[in-house]
C-alpha cells in the first residue's frame, strides 16, 4: 500500500509548480545540492534542487520551479535511477532556481542547517589536506577515507572493482572498526580511561560519518559499534547477528525504500552472512586446531567468507563477480588496512604539521602503489570477472539459504557443537537439489525463442535468444543508447553473439553495434558473424566491417534472395536488390529480414520507405511480429503492406524526436489492421516469447498478456 500511495503521489506531483524553502546541503559535481524542507505543496520524501548559483553550505534559500520525476528503467538489465533515488528518500526533484532567503526556520531545521555548514567545513578541510599531502594519489585516498570516488580515474576504479577490492572505497564497518580501534589504542597508550576513550571514539566516528555523507553501510557499522559499546557497559556479550537485524529493522522503518539501495543490501546482507558462516561453521572447526593454526585459519577464512558473503549479492546487483576476489582480499586486505590507518594518521597529523603529515603520506603512497600493482596483475589473469550473474538463483541457494537455516538455528538457541557435518551438508545439498530441479524445469519449459525489442530512444535494437543458447542482435541504436544493449546482454549472461546484423549504416541503428565490437576487441564478448546490407556504402557499415575484420570475424554482405540460419531457424532476406531506383534514399539500404521460428514469423524492416514496401509486397507474407519501419514514419507502413503482412503485434521503436514519429496516420493504419501496437517511448522494452506455435507478449516487469 505504501508503494502504491507513493507512486500515486509522485505522478500527481509531476509537472506541478512549487515554491519552497530549502537548505544548501552539499556540493556535488553537478552543482549545489539543495534539500527542500518546506513547500506550498504536499510533498513526499525529501526532494532536491541542483543549481549552479554560488551558496555556502547551510544557507537558507527560497526555491521556485517545477516538480519532475527521476528516470526509471525501461529495459531489462538497465539501472533504474528512480528506484535508487527512492532508496535515498527522494521521489522527485525540482527543476528551477534558488536565491537566498531571510526566512526563519524552526529550531530543528536551524540545527540541520548548522550541521550542513559544519559538514561542509570539515569535508572541505579534509579534502584540502589530502590534496596537499598526496597530489596525484589524492583521489584514491579520498576514496578510502571519505568514500568519495567521483575524482578517481574511472579505469583505475574499475580495475579495483574487477580485482574484488572495490568495497574498500565505500566507508563501511572495516573503516569504522579501524578508526574506533585506533582511537581506543592511542588513548589507552596515554592513559585515558574507558569513558574518555568512549567519548573520543564517538566523536571520531561522528566526524567520519559526516565526511562520508551518512551512507547506509557507514550508519550500519556505527550502529553496530554502538550496540557493542552498550553491551559492554551493561556487561553483556555483543551479538553481531542481533545488531545487524536491529540496524536493518530500524533503517527500513525510517525508509522502507532502502530495499532498493545496493549499499544497504550489500552492507547488511554481507555482514549477516559473514557473521553466521563464521560463528556457525568456521569457529566450531577452527576450535579443534592449535592456537597458531587458528590464527592462520582465521586469516585465510576472512577473505573466503567475505567473498562467499558478497558474491551472490554483487552478482545480483552489479551483474558481475570478481573471479579472484578471495586471492585479492588475501593479498591486499592487510595492506589496505595499513594504508587506511596511515592515511587517517596523515590527515590528523597533517592538519597540525604538514611536514610530519607528508612523511606518513609518502609511506601510504608506497603501500597504495603496491596494492595497485597486485590488482593490475590479478586483472591481467584469465577471466578476472564472471559477468552476467544477475539471475543466479543457484548462488543465492548455496550461500544465503544455508545462512537462513543457520540463522534460525541461532535464534532458536540451539548452540550444540557441530560434531558431525550433516547439518552443513544438508544446508548445501538440499538447496543444490532444489536448484537443479528448478534449473532443469526452467530449461525444459523455456521458449524456443525470446525476442527483446529494447527501448533505446530514437533508434532500433532487438535481441533474439534461442533455446540452445544462440543469440542474434539486430541493430544497436546510437552509441549513447547502445549501453542499454550492452547492459541487457550482461544482465542475460550473454558472452557470445552468433549473429550481429546491421540493417543500415545510420547512427541510430549502428552506433551501439560499434560499441559492441569494441567490447569484443577487449575480449569481453565474442562474435560469430556480422551481416551487412550489400548496397550499404555508409561510413558506419564500413567501420563495422573493418572492426569485424580486425577481430577475424566473417562479414557477410546480404541481398534479396539470400538467407542464413541461426540455431536452425531460417532468416530470409527480402531486400535490398541492387540498382533499384529506391536506393537514392539511404533509408532504403535497409535489410528486410523474415525470421521463421516454427509457425511464427518476425519481420525486421529497418527504415524502409513505401517504395520498398511496394516492391516486396507480393512475397513478404503474413507475420506475427512486425518491427514497424522508420520509427512509425508516415512514409512507411502503408495500407497495402499491412494487408499483406497482417501483423498480430506491431512494435514501434521510437524516442523523443522532432520528426513527429510515430505518425498519427501510421497509428491509425495499424489500428485498422487490428494489430497490438507497442511504442517503446511510452512503455519501454517489449519481450515476445514463442514456442513456434503462438507468441506471448511479456512485459519485462512481469506483466503477461497472451496472444495466439
Amino acid at each position: 500500500m505504501l508503494e502504491i500511495n507513493a507512486i500515486d503521489k509522485m505522478h500527481r506531483l509531476e509537472g506541478q509548480e512549487i515554491s519552497a524553502i530549502a537548505i544548501v546541503q552539499r556540493v556535488t559535481d553537478d552543482g549545489y545540492l539543495i534539500k527542500i524542507v518546506e513547500a506550498d505543496l504536499e510533498i513526499i520524501g525529501k526532494p532536491y534542487l541542483i543549481c549552479q548559483e554560488e551558496f555556502l553550505l547551510g544557507d537558507v534559500v527560497s526555491v521556485t520551479g517545477v516538480c519532475e520525476l527521476y528516470n526509471g528503467a525501461t529495459n531489462p538489465g538497465e539501472f533504474s535511477y528512480m528506484d535508487y533515488m527512492k532508496s535515498c528518500g527522494n521521489f522527485f526533484y525540482v527543476d528551477g532556481a534558488a536565491e537566498l532567503s531571510q526566512t526563519v526556520l524552526s529550531w530543528n531545521l536551524r540545527l540541520w542547517a548548522r550541521l550542513c555548514q559544519m559538514s561542509g567545513t570539515i569535508t572541505s578541510w579534509a579534502k584540502g589536506i589530502i590534496e596537499e599531502l598526496y597530489g596525484e594519489n589524492a583521489p584514491v585516498v579520498k576514496g578510502m577515507i571519505l568514500g568519495d570516488t567521483d575524482s578517481m580515474n574511472a579505469a583505475e576504479l574499475a580495475m579495483y572493482r574487477t580485482a574484488g577490492i572495490g568495497h574498500y572505497f565505500a566507508v563501511s564497518g572495516l573503516h569504522i572498526g579501524l578508526l574506533a580501534g585506533g582511537i581506543a589504542w592511542v588513548f589507552g597508550l596515554i592513559g585515558i580511561g574507558h569513558k574518555g576513550k568512549s567519548v573520543a571514539v564517538t566523536v571520531s566516528v561522528a566526524v567520519l560519518l559526516t565526511l562520508c555523507g551518512f551512507t547506509p553501510s557507514s550508519i550500519r557499522a556505527a550502529f553496530m559499534l554502538g550496540m557493542a559499546a552498550l553491551a559492554r557497559l551493561l556487561y553483556r556479550r555483543s551479538d553481531t547477528v542481533t545488531a545487524v537485524a536491529l540496524s536493518a529493522g530500524i533503517a527500513l522503518a525510517i525508509n522502507p525504500y532502502l530495499v532498493y539501495n545496493s549499499g544497504f543490501i550489500l552492507s547488511h546482507g554481507a555482514i549477516m552472512t559473514f557473521a553466521i558462516l563464521n560463528s556457525k561453521i568456521v569457529l566450531p572447526i577452527t576450535r579443534r586446531l592449535g592456537e597458531r593454526k587458528q590464527k592462520i585459519a582465521s586469516i585465510i577464512a576472512g577473505p573466503v567468507l567475505f567473498w562467499l558473503a558478497t558474491a551472490p549479492m554483487s552478482g545480483k546487483i552489479f551483474g558481475s563477480v570478481a573471479t579472484y576476489g578471495i586471492l585479492s582480499n588475501l593479498l591486499c586486505s592487510g595492506l589496505l588496512t595499513v594504508a587506511f590507518g596511515l592515511a587517517l594518521g596523515s590527515l590528523a597529523v597533517g592538519g597540525v604539521w604538514l611536514g610530519a603529515g607528508r612523511v606518513l603520506a609518502q609511506v601510504t603512497a608506497m603501500v597504495i602503489s603496491l596494492v595497485k600493482s597486485i590488482c593490475q596483475w590479478i586483472v591481467g589473469l584469465p577471466l578476472p570477472e564472471i559477468i552476467g550473474i544477475k539471475a543466479t538463483f543457484l548462488g543465492y541457494a548455496l550461500v544465503l539459504l544455508p545462512v537462513l537455516g543457520l540463522s534460525l538455528r541461532h535464534v532458536a538457541g540451539k548452540e550444540q557443537r557441530l560434531e558431525s557435518h550433516r547439518w552443513i551438508a544438508a544446508c548445501l545439498v538440499v538447496p543444490a537439489f532444489i536448484c537443479s530441479f528448478v534449473t532443469v524445469a526452467k530449461v525444459w519449459n523455456s521458449p524456443k525463442m525470446r525476442a527483446t525489442y529494447l527501448s533505446v530512444g530514437q533508434g532500433d535494437s532487438a535481441v533474439m535468444e534461442f533455446r540452445n543458447g544462440a543469440v542474434m542482435v539486430v541493430d544497436g541504436s546510437t552509441q549513447y543508447y547502445g549501453t542499454r544493449l550492452l547492459d541487457y546482454l550482461q544482465s542475460r549472461n550473454i558472452r557470445h553473439v552468433d549473429a550481429v546484423v546491421l540493417s543500415h549504416g545510420h547512427l541510430d541503428h549502428g552506433g551501439g553495434l560499434l560499441e559492441l565490437m569494441d567490447l569484443a576487441l577487449d575480449g569481453k564478448i565474442s562474435i560469430g558473424k556480422v551481416y551487412l546490407s550489400k548496397v550499404d556504402e555508409t561510413d558506419i557499415a564500413r567501420d563495422l566491417g573493418q572492426k569485424a575484420n580486425d577481430l577475424g570475424v566473417d562479414v557477410v554482405w546480404l541481398g534479396a534472395g539470400d538467407s542464413f540460419n541461426v540455431a536452425g531457424n531460417k532468416v530470409d532476406v527480402l531486400w535490398p536488390v541492387e540498382r533499384h531506383e529506391a536506393l537514392i534514399d539511404e533509408n532504403n539500404y535497409s535489410l528486410v529480414l523474415r525470421l521463421q521460428v516454427g509457425q511464427d514469423s518476425f519481420i525486421f524492416t529497418g527504415d524502409i520507405e513505401s517504395q520498398v514496401e511496394s516492391f516486396i509486397i507480393d512475397y513478404v507474407g503474413p507475420c506475427d511480429v512486425l518491427k514497424v519501419a522508420h520509427h512509425g514514419s508516415s512514409t512507411s507502413t502503408q495500407g497495402d503492406f499491412l494487408k499483406a503482412t497482417m501483423p498480430e503485434i506491431a512494435l514501434i521503436s521510437v524516442g523523443s524526436n522532432s520528426y513527429g514519429h510515430p505518425s498519427s496516420d501510421t497509428l491509425y493504419r495499424l489500428n485498422q489492421a487490428g494489430s497490438y501496437i507497442h511504442v517503446t517511448k511510452e512503455s519501454g522494452a517489449l519481450v515476445v516469447e514463442t514456442n513456434g506455435n503462438g507468441c506471448r507478449i511479456v512485459n519485462w516487469k512481469g506483466l503477461w498478456e497472451l496472444r495466439n
